[in-house]
């Protein structure tokens, strides 16, 4: 990922944590669940999906395996863009869990998932970057999405052996300075 980004939007990034499915499922239930508003298609997909949830429209509140399906669901709305979209909200919800914890609990929390992680950072880099998170109004966090809307084509692209895709074609300009601008100027 790393040097996709680097090699499509000359932007090198360091600070990586990437965590698997098991990961993100121990992550969910370590913070103690999250508080996800279900659209009526969205509660009625993942109950058909596991006929033991009883999820309900409106607000609810999802441990690992519930917050992962949501996460990663494809057949509900716009495809991909509702998907990252629910990716996000899984993260600020996450963040809406952890950002009253305590330096201890802090400390004990990444002890205890630093093994579900991969990253290229130490434990005390991620405990220095949590405890300055914690420090920060996370009601104004925002989330944004590459690409931007407006910077992009849809187009149907065809394999050799003639089974089609249906792709999006980046303004690979337009997108870097969107992509720089919200990494880097924001905080200016």
């Amino acid at each position: 990922l790393d040097a996709t980004i680097a090699k499509n939007f000359a932007i090198k990034i360091d600070g990586n944590i990437e965590v698997n499915f098991e990961g993100f499922e121990a992550v969910i239930d370590a913070v103690g669940g999250v508080d996800i508003e279900l659209t009526p298609i969205e509660a009625a997909y993942l109950n058909n999906r596991h006929s033991s949830w009883k999820l309900k429209i409106g607000m609810n509140h999802l441990d690992g395996k519930q917050a992962l399906t949501y996460a990663r669901l494809r057949k509900v709305g716009k495809g991909d863009f509702e998907r990252t979209q629910r990716q996000r909200q899984v993260l600020m919800a996450v963040f809406d869990q952890v950002k009253d914890i305590r330096i201890d609990e802090l400390i004990s929390f990444v002890h205890n998932l630093f093994p579900l992680l991969t990253t290229d950072m130490s434990n005390s880099q991620i405990l220095s970057l949590g405890t300055k998170v914690l420090g920060m109004d996370l009601d104004t966090l925002e989330t944004y999405r590459i690409p931007e809307d407006g910077s992009y084509e849809e187009m149907r692209v065809y394999a050799s052996d003639g089974t089609a895709m249906d792709v999006l074609i980046p303004d690979l300009s337009d997108n870097r300075y969107y992509f720089y601008n919200n990494i880097y100027a924001a905080g200016d």
